[in-house]
């Protein structure tokens, strides 16, 4: 299994999980000449595309998607809740997994702002290798095992956006929807991380993280485990 990242930020995201045969797109928040270009100009390639819910950042391009006959698979809340139609998407529901090719997806409930935003277990029957994947959400309940690889957003840090001069409504809704770097670390210690091969934090606030300061304190909680910072 491999896990590559397209786009990570609130410009837009997306990332694509493949077993060689069959390769699948996590959300999909940018232009489409945009998503093409950095697929390499091989959309034919991708087999589906999950998405975890409407915000334009991740969901920008599912309707160009769509009429292209790529798949999209999304919860009902995100469907009704897209400005355009999506009567064409597949609808899952967090707790009913479903298989594409050699892929096992268990879709789980996040916590965002949002109608039925979804993350995804992912399991490749092929190798035996699961991922884990929850972007935009303010806290975790799922206990997954034997867990090899985890990407997950760590959105700010809370010293630096009390710092900021952001806006009071708006830290607020920063706190109440996305994963803050400590709450993170707490919820990773929830977990059995000893088979985890590799940890890829998604969806960094350019104006309220600190990456040195964060790969510091995962080598501190965490100094086995191989972390790195998607790029933008």
């Amino acid at each position: 299994m491999t896990f590559t990242s397209l786009a990570s930020s609130s410009k837009g995201n997306s990332y694509v999980v493949s077993d060689g045969e069959t390769t699948l797109l996590l959300d999909c928040g940018l232009t489409i000449k945009e998503l093409q270009k950095r697929l390499g100009y091989n959309q034919a390639g991708i087999t589906a595309c999950l998405v975890s819910h409407e915000h334009n950042d991740h969901a920008k391009a599912v309707s160009q998607l769509l009429k292209r006959g790529v798949p999209v698979y999304m919860s009902e809340g995100t469907a009704v809740s897209h400005k355009e139609d999506m009567s064409l998407a597949k609808i899952v529901k967090a707790g009913v997994s479903f298989e594409i090719g050699k892929f096992w997806i268990y879709p789980f409930n996040v916590f965002h702002n949002t109608a039925e935003p979804l993350g995804w277990l992912i399991h490749d029957k092929r190798t035996d290798e699961t991922l884990l994947f929850a972007i935009d959400t303010a806290n975790m309940n799922v206990i997954a095992k034997n867990l090899d690889y985890i990407a997950i957003e760590c959105n700010f840090q809370s010293e630096l956006l009390e710092e900021s001069y952001t806006p009071t409504l708006l830290t607020e809704r920063i706190k109440k929807s996305h994963f803050e770097l400590e709450k993170l670390i707490t919820y990773l210690k929830k977990l059995d991380l000893s088979s985890v091969k590799k940890i890829w934090l998604m969806h960094l606030s350019s104006h309220h993280t600190n990456e040195m300061q964060i790969l510091k304190r995962f080598s501190e909680e965490f100094p086995c485990i191989n972390v790195e910072i998607c790029p933008e």
